[in-house]
């Protein structure tokens, strides 16, 4: 917080995207990872222990969830390109408690 509050906002801002475009890229990753997971339990109709249910029902959420992570950090992305090209304020949340 201290180095962030002595930097410029076009600086706080490329900081910021630099940060979502590392988390774009791992997001990306674990994606493609637990996509091939549920493409086995798919593919060899893997089924539960207990219920004999599919196991892709229960592997399918975490694919649907890495894919909203996805779609959060590209409109961080686009939000924190603005506000580096135009030099606005960063947002960098609420204040919950105030002095």
């Amino acid at each position: 917080d201290i180095i962030m509050n002595l930097l410029s906002n076009r600086f706080k801002g490329l900081v910021y995207l630099l940060s979502d475009l590392f988390i774009l890229i791992t997001v990306s990753v674990a994606l493609y990872l637990s996509m091939q997971t549920l493409i086995v339990a798919i593919e060899f109709n893997v089924l539960t222990h207990g219920l004999r249910v599919s196991k892709a029902i229960f592997l399918f959420a975490v694919p649907f969830g890495l894919f909203l992570l996805i779609i959060r950090a590209i409109q961080n992305i686009i939000k924190d390109f603005s506000t580096v090209l135009y030099d606005r304020k960063v947002f960098a949340g609420n204040v919950i408690v105030e002095n």
